[in-house]
């Protein structure tokens, strides 16, 4: 198990099974999701850009949407994408839901796992 990114840098010398995005992804268009396969798994390491708690709303809405901007740069899209990146945009204002969301998947999956009760 292993991220795309690093797939992509390893591509030839390791060839990925299944990978856990919602669609196929460019660089390994033959590997399946788990969906796919039947199995409801969608996750991958996520990256962003946090400030302190204190930071006035203004900086954290401008501080959104210059990263939403640099995401839908083309240029920057692809080389994303190419590198082995599924670009997913949580923008300032859905981060709370997605926050949420995320924590109850995680924390079924650890009591489906026995390791919290």
């Amino acid at each position: 198990m292993s991220y795309l990114p690093f797939a992509v840098q390893q591509k030839g010398k390791m060839r990925p099974l299944v990978i856990a995005t919602e669609k196929r992804h460019p660089a390994f268009p033959d590997a399946p999701t788990f969906k796919e396969l039947g199995f409801n798994w969608v996750d991958g390491a996520y990256r962003g850009i946090a400030v302190p708690k204190p930071a006035p709303a203004a900086i954290q809405e401008r501080l959104s949407d210059i990263m939403f901007a640099l995401t839908q740069a083309p240029g920057m899209r692809t080389q994303l994408t190419e590198g082995g990146f599924d670009v997913i945009d949580v923008t300032l204002d859905k981060m709370p839901a997605f926050l949420a969301e995320k924590s109850r998947a995680y924390i079924e999956d650890a009591k489906a796992a026995g390791l919290l009760k």
